[in-house]
């Protein structure tokens, strides 16, 4: 019985050995993926966001967010043709 053991692979050098395992977080991001990652009705895959747990807050970003959209609309009030493309391309996005 002693022998036996001492002829198992467990010592054997394999080529995976100097790659790095998955850590505990990549373990929980797969797991998630295995249970949550799905097709919806109309065929189009959907997967969860894969938050840390506690989800850490994320800053207001609402100043940012409305000067750029001033920036846009002065940016489209300027330019008739790009407010048209902007227009039917939002359009086009929006109705599907």
């Amino acid at each position: 019985p002693v022998t036996k053991d001492l002829q198992s692979p467990l010592f054997e050098k394999t080529r995976d050995d100097d790659k790095p395992g998955q850590s505990y977080e990549d373990k929980m991001f797969m797991k998630q993926m295995d249970n949550e990652f799905v097709r919806d009705s109309e065929g189009s895959w959907v997967a969860p966001l894969p938050f840390r747990v506690p989800r850490q807050p994320l800053p207001s970003n609402r100043q940012q967010a409305l000067h750029r959209a001033n920036m846009l609309d002065a940016s489209l009030n300027r330019n008739p043709v790009k407010r048209e493309h902007f227009l039917t391309f939002m359009s086009k996005i929006l109705r599907q």
